[in-house]
């Protein structure tokens, strides 16, 4: 359970985060960024690749998964949607 900070806030990570590659994020700085939230609680992360129309999801056990024929996420079994959701062809 997530703790709430002075002012209605919650402290902590979401547990899914989803981050947008591009060219003012280096692989070094969307690596940290995963680091913090996997250590303040997130349980899943999505990058968005726009210039390849990939999304690149990682589990906090280290394991990841290239999304490359439509979005599905293991927080919310069943739910989908195809890649064209969010990239325009």
């Amino acid at each position: 359970m997530k703790k709430v900070a002075t002012g209605g806030y919650l402290e902590g990570a979401p547990a899914l985060a989803v981050e947008v590659a591009s060219e003012s994020n280096t692989a070094a700085q969307l690596d940290l960024k995963m680091e913090l939230y996997f250590a303040h609680g997130a349980e899943e992360i999505w990058i968005i690749y726009p210039q390849t129309s990939r999304v690149r999801t990682f589990f906090p056990d280290g394991h990841g998964e290239t999304l490359a024929n439509g979005l599905k996420s293991g927080l919310f079994p069943g739910w989908s949607a195809p890649l064209s959701a969010i990239f325009t062809e």
